[in-house]
C-alpha cells in the first residue's frame, strides 16, 4: 500500500538517477515521480490543485532548463496546493529566502548532505499527514 507520492523534478538525467536510488533506500511506500523539467511536472501538479492533493512532497530543483523554475513553480502552486514544496538550488541563499517567502516548505541548498535532504522530507511528510 502506497503512502503517497513523492515528485522530483529536475533537468538533469543524473540527478533524477540519484533521486532515485535515495527514493528505493529511504521512502518505500511512496509512489515515486520524475519530471525533467518545469513544463512536464505542471499537468500533474494542476491534477493535484484539481482532484485533491493526498499525502506527499514536490522537490523541485531551481534551474531547470528551458522554461519555468522551481521558484516560479511554488510561487504559483504553492498557494493552490496542500502538499509540501521543496526548491533545491546551488544558487545564492537570497533564492530560497524568496522561496519560503513564495509558500516552499523549505529551501536546500546544492551541494547538500543526503542525511539532511533525506530528513527535510522526512519532516514535510510528518509535518503534512
Amino acid at each position: 500500500m502506497e503512502n503517497g507520492i513523492i515528485i522530483y523534478a529536475d533537468d538533469k538525467e543524473y540527478l533524477r538517477d540519484f533521486y532515485r536510488g535515495i527514493h528505493k533506500r529511504m521512502f518505500e511506500g511512496y509512489k515515486p515521480e520524475f519530471y525533467k523539467s518545469g513544463e512536464d511536472v505542471i499537468k500533474r501538479l494542476e491534477e493535484l490543485a484539481v482532484n485533491g492533493n493526498g499525502r506527499g512532497v514536490i522537490i523541485l530543483d531551481n534551474d531547470m532548463k528551458p522554461g519555468l523554475s522551481g521558484g516560479e513553480l511554488i510561487k504559483e502552486y504553492s498557494p493552490r496546493l496542500d502538499i509540501p514544496m521543496i526548491l533545491v538550488s546551488g544558487d545564492d541563499k537570497s533564492v530560497g529566502e524568496e522561496a519560503i517567502k513564495n509558500g516552499a516548505y523549505a529551501f536546500i541548498e546544492k551541494p547538500f548532505k543526503i542525511e539532511y535532504f533525506c530528513d527535510t522530507i522526512k519532516k514535510a511528510l510528518d509535518f503534512y499527514q
